[in-house]
């Protein structure tokens, strides 16, 4: 696996797509970057800004787009929280699996 490489992955009911997307521009140093924007340090700025983490990820992310019609936008993230939660837990508590079922909230 490739931390450099950006993934595409799409699934939309029985239609799945995975593609490489390019290089993310956490893998150059930032004075690497900037002859790419030469004609446009406006978007340098912004990437600088809005999708620049930390200097250890850079603009590495993962994103989670659902699309659909009468979604409940509340219902979504609290699933998504304690699905993170949940692996958090898993991977500090591995042989503990009971404590899954202690959590104080449920879906």
């Amino acid at each position: 696996w490739r931390h450099d490489t950006a993934m595409y992955w799409s699934h939309a009911g029985k239609h799945f797509g995975i593609t490489s997307a390019g290089k993310w521009w956490g893998c150059l140093t930032k004075e690497q970057i900037k002859p790419y924007f030469a004609n446009n340090m406006k978007e340098y700025d912004r990437i600088i800004a809005e999708d620049w983490v930390s200097e250890e990820w850079g603009d590495r992310r993962q994103e989670l787009v659902f699309i659909g019609s009468k979604l409940n936008e509340a219902e979504i993230r609290a699933a998504w929280t304690l699905a993170c939660a949940l692996q958090m837990k898993w991977r500090f508590t591995e042989h503990k699996l009971e404590i899954f079922w202690k959590l104080p909230f449920h879906l």
